[in-house]
């Protein structure tokens, strides 16, 4: 399945994030070795703006080979749209480029939970029980594509938002953590946050982290 991964280096919280480096490392790169473990991704598409700013995200993917695609900073959805058209796909994942330690078996179990139910949407957020960061949305190209209409500002930004707005019009399918640990954040939003990604990956080893272990540990 296709994954697009969401990125733009004009944060209003940590600017040029998606290029800092963890432990040698940018973030974004983090993110794409994430989603490339999955073993149910078959192509991932980095989403950027056309802003200027955003060439670095751009001559980054060039450099490691990785597809690009650019559009409208504010108006996601239609950044989304066009990818669906260029790529004629019938569902896809959608992840957040602050996500450098999501785990490839929950991206699995999102993409087979989609895969085993008719549904618009399959998500781990409505309501969180996975730790920020480890956000993970199927979604349907078809389902998508109708609720392309009569957006709000927000609901062009956050492309999801629709669904949850109006969850009565969508069938949606939320998948829950056995614990809930949406009280503890991996995402990186700020400064602090990238300092604690990094001192994570810099006490464990990357490949072996037990992200459960480690977020009982903070309950």
């Amino acid at each position: 399945m296709l994954c697009m991964i969401q990125a733009r280096m004009s944060s209003s919280r940590l600017p040029g994030k998606m290029l800092m480096q963890i432990n040698e490392k940018p973030l974004l790169q983090r993110v794409i070795d994430r989603v490339n473990d999955s073993k149910k991704i078959s192509k991932i598409i980095v989403a950027t703006s056309l802003n200027q700013e955003d060439n670095q995200i751009e001559d980054y993917c060039n450099s490691i080979r990785i597809q690009c695609y650019r559009g409208d900073l504010n108006n996601v959805v239609k950044r989304y749209m066009d990818i669906i058209e260029n790529e004629s796909v019938d569902a896809f994942v959608r992840i957040s480029g602050d996500s450098p330690l999501i785990p490839p078996e929950i991206i699995d179990k999102a993409v087979i939970s989609y895969k085993n139910n008719d549904c618009d949407i399959v998500t781990n957020i409505f309501p969180r029980t996975y730790p920020k960061g480890f956000s993970v949305e199927v979604i349907s190209s078809i389902s998508f594509t109708k609720m392309n209409e009569s957006l709000t500002k927000d609901q062009k930004e956050h492309i999801t938002k629709k669904y949850y707005d109006y969850s009565n019009n969508f069938k949606i399918i939320n998948f829950k953590s056995s614990t809930n640990y949406s009280n503890i954040n991996l995402c990186v939003d700020t400064n602090k946050d990238l300092k604690k990604i990094s001192h994570i990956l810099s006490v464990n080893n990357e490949s072996s982290f037990d992200w459960k272990e480690y977020c009982n540990n903070q309950l």
